[in-house]
Protein backbone atom coordinates (compact mmCIF):
# COMPACT_ATOMS: atom_id res chain seq x y z
CA UNK A 1 0.00 0.00 0.00
CA UNK A 2 2.85 2.39 0.81
CA UNK A 3 4.44 2.09 -2.62
CA UNK A 4 1.06 2.58 -4.31
CA UNK A 5 0.44 5.68 -2.19
CA UNK A 6 3.83 7.02 -3.33
CA UNK A 7 2.95 6.15 -6.94
CA UNK A 8 -0.28 8.15 -6.59
CA UNK A 9 1.65 11.09 -5.19
CA UNK A 10 4.55 11.12 -7.68
CA UNK A 11 3.16 9.31 -10.75
CA UNK A 12 5.99 6.82 -11.33
CA UNK A 13 5.80 3.39 -12.94
CA UNK A 14 6.22 0.41 -10.65
CA UNK A 15 8.49 -2.18 -12.27
CA UNK A 16 8.38 -5.14 -9.91
CA UNK A 17 11.34 -7.53 -10.16
CA UNK A 18 9.83 -10.85 -9.11
CA UNK A 19 12.55 -13.18 -10.35
CA UNK A 20 13.19 -14.35 -6.77
CA UNK A 21 9.51 -14.66 -5.82
CA UNK A 22 9.54 -18.43 -5.47
CA UNK A 23 12.43 -18.60 -3.03
CA UNK A 24 10.86 -18.29 0.42
CA UNK A 25 11.05 -20.39 3.56
CA UNK A 26 7.64 -20.85 5.05
CA UNK A 27 4.22 -21.69 3.70
CA UNK A 28 3.34 -18.00 3.34
CA UNK A 29 4.17 -17.34 -0.30
CA UNK A 30 4.79 -13.62 -0.82
CA UNK A 31 2.38 -11.84 -3.13
CA UNK A 32 3.53 -10.09 -6.25
CA UNK A 33 3.04 -6.52 -7.36
CA UNK A 34 0.09 -7.27 -9.63
CA UNK A 35 -1.56 -9.37 -6.92
CA UNK A 36 -1.12 -6.56 -4.40
CA UNK A 37 -2.61 -4.07 -6.87
CA UNK A 38 -5.60 -6.36 -7.45
CA UNK A 39 -6.16 -6.83 -3.72
CA UNK A 40 -6.20 -3.06 -3.30
CA UNK A 41 -8.58 -2.64 -6.25
CA UNK A 42 -6.05 -0.71 -8.30
CA UNK A 43 -5.89 -2.57 -11.62
CA UNK A 44 -2.64 -2.66 -13.59
CA UNK A 45 -2.21 1.00 -14.58
CA UNK A 46 1.50 1.96 -14.46
CA UNK A 47 2.64 -1.36 -13.03
CA UNK A 48 4.57 -4.21 -14.64
CA UNK A 49 6.21 -7.27 -13.18
CA UNK A 50 9.17 -9.24 -14.46
CA UNK A 51 10.01 -12.85 -13.70
CA UNK A 52 12.16 -15.59 -15.14
CA UNK A 53 13.27 -19.18 -14.80
CA UNK A 54 16.74 -18.07 -13.69
CA UNK A 55 16.17 -18.33 -9.94
CA UNK A 56 12.96 -20.38 -9.93
CA UNK A 57 14.55 -23.26 -11.82
CA UNK A 58 18.28 -22.50 -11.49
CA UNK A 59 18.66 -22.01 -15.24
CA UNK A 60 19.93 -18.45 -15.80
CA UNK A 61 21.44 -19.44 -19.14
CA UNK A 62 18.03 -20.12 -20.69
CA UNK A 63 17.13 -16.43 -20.49
CA UNK A 64 13.47 -17.38 -20.29
CA UNK A 65 11.05 -15.06 -18.58
CA UNK A 66 8.13 -12.77 -19.05
CA UNK A 67 6.76 -9.36 -18.23
CA UNK A 68 3.09 -8.70 -17.42
CA UNK A 69 1.00 -5.72 -16.41
CA UNK A 70 -0.19 -2.45 -17.91
CA UNK A 71 -1.01 -3.13 -21.59
CA UNK A 72 -0.14 0.44 -22.61
CA UNK A 73 3.33 0.18 -21.08
CA UNK A 74 3.82 -3.25 -22.61
CA UNK A 75 3.16 -1.89 -26.13
CA UNK A 76 6.33 0.19 -25.82
CA UNK A 77 8.17 -2.67 -24.16
CA UNK A 78 7.28 -4.94 -27.08
CA UNK A 79 8.70 -2.39 -29.52
CA UNK A 80 11.88 -2.14 -27.42
CA UNK A 81 12.11 -5.92 -27.12
CA UNK A 82 11.70 -6.34 -30.89
CA UNK A 83 14.93 -4.42 -31.52
CA UNK A 84 16.94 -5.39 -28.43
CA UNK A 85 16.06 -9.02 -27.87
CA UNK A 86 16.55 -12.31 -29.58
CA UNK A 87 14.33 -15.26 -30.29
CA UNK A 88 14.80 -18.46 -28.34
CA UNK A 89 15.86 -21.59 -30.17
CA UNK A 90 13.38 -24.47 -30.28
CA UNK A 91 15.32 -26.57 -27.71
CA UNK A 92 15.39 -23.62 -25.29
CA UNK A 93 11.66 -23.04 -25.86
CA UNK A 94 10.92 -26.69 -25.08
CA UNK A 95 13.13 -26.68 -21.98
CA UNK A 96 11.41 -23.48 -20.85
CA UNK A 97 7.95 -24.96 -21.34
CA UNK A 98 8.93 -28.00 -19.29
CA UNK A 99 10.33 -25.83 -16.48
CA UNK A 100 7.35 -23.45 -16.41
CA UNK A 101 4.94 -26.40 -16.26
CA UNK A 102 6.70 -28.22 -13.41
CA UNK A 103 6.23 -27.07 -9.82
CA UNK A 104 7.85 -30.10 -8.17
CA UNK A 105 11.38 -28.98 -9.00
CA UNK A 106 10.59 -25.51 -7.63
CA UNK A 107 9.44 -27.00 -4.32
CA UNK A 108 12.57 -29.21 -4.22
CA UNK A 109 14.75 -26.19 -5.02
CA UNK A 110 13.18 -24.21 -2.18
CA UNK A 111 13.71 -27.16 0.20
CA UNK A 112 17.40 -27.39 -0.80
CA UNK A 113 17.90 -23.68 -0.10
CA UNK A 114 16.25 -24.15 3.30
CA UNK A 115 18.56 -27.08 4.10
CA UNK A 116 21.64 -25.09 3.11
CA UNK A 117 20.59 -22.15 5.27
CA UNK A 118 19.84 -24.52 8.17
CA UNK A 119 23.41 -25.78 7.97
CA UNK A 120 25.27 -22.54 7.48
CA UNK A 121 23.36 -20.05 9.67
CA UNK A 122 24.35 -21.70 13.00
CA UNK A 123 27.99 -21.73 11.92
CA UNK A 124 27.94 -18.08 10.87
CA UNK A 125 26.11 -17.09 14.06
CA UNK A 126 29.18 -18.13 16.01
CA UNK A 127 30.92 -15.05 14.58
CA UNK A 128 28.30 -12.83 12.96
CA UNK A 129 24.91 -11.35 13.76
CA UNK A 130 22.97 -13.19 11.06
CA UNK A 131 19.55 -14.78 10.70
CA UNK A 132 17.56 -16.61 8.06
CA UNK A 133 16.34 -14.09 5.48
CA UNK A 134 12.61 -13.91 4.81
CA UNK A 135 13.12 -14.81 1.16
CA UNK A 136 16.47 -15.06 -0.59
CA UNK A 137 19.30 -17.35 -1.44
CA UNK A 138 21.90 -14.81 -0.35
CA UNK A 139 23.29 -14.05 3.06
CA UNK A 140 24.46 -10.49 3.52
CA UNK A 141 26.93 -10.19 6.40
CA UNK A 142 27.97 -7.09 8.23
CA UNK A 143 31.72 -7.51 8.18
CA UNK A 144 34.24 -6.24 10.74
CA UNK A 145 35.07 -2.56 10.25
CA UNK A 146 32.60 -2.46 7.34
CA UNK A 147 35.34 -3.12 4.77
CA UNK A 148 33.90 -5.92 2.67
CA UNK A 149 36.78 -5.94 0.20
CA UNK A 150 39.43 -6.32 2.91
CA UNK A 151 37.30 -8.98 4.59
CA UNK A 152 36.96 -11.04 1.41
CA UNK A 153 40.68 -10.76 0.64
CA UNK A 154 41.47 -11.93 4.15
CA UNK A 155 39.13 -14.92 3.82
CA UNK A 156 40.80 -15.90 0.57
CA UNK A 157 44.38 -15.41 1.77
CA UNK A 158 43.99 -17.10 5.16
CA UNK A 159 41.35 -19.77 4.55
CA UNK A 160 40.98 -20.17 0.75
CA UNK A 161 37.30 -19.19 1.09
CA UNK A 162 36.04 -17.29 -1.92
CA UNK A 163 33.14 -14.87 -1.48
CA UNK A 164 31.98 -11.79 -3.31
CA UNK A 165 32.17 -8.36 -1.65
CA UNK A 166 28.75 -6.74 -1.44
CA UNK A 167 30.06 -3.60 -3.11
CA UNK A 168 30.46 -5.61 -6.32
CA UNK A 169 26.68 -6.11 -6.40
CA UNK A 170 25.41 -2.78 -5.17
CA UNK A 171 26.39 0.68 -4.08
CA UNK A 172 25.89 2.54 -0.86
CA UNK A 173 22.94 4.90 -0.93
CA UNK A 174 20.83 6.68 1.60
Amino acid sequence: KEIFDLQDKYGFVIASDECYSEIYFDDDKPIGGLQAAAQLGRGTHNIVMFTSLSKRSNVPGLRSGFVAGDAELLKNFLLYRTYHGSAMSIPVQRASIAAWNDEEHVIANRRLYQEKFDRVIPILQQVFDVKLPDASFYIWLKVPDGDDLAFTRNLWQKAAIQVLPGRFLARDTE
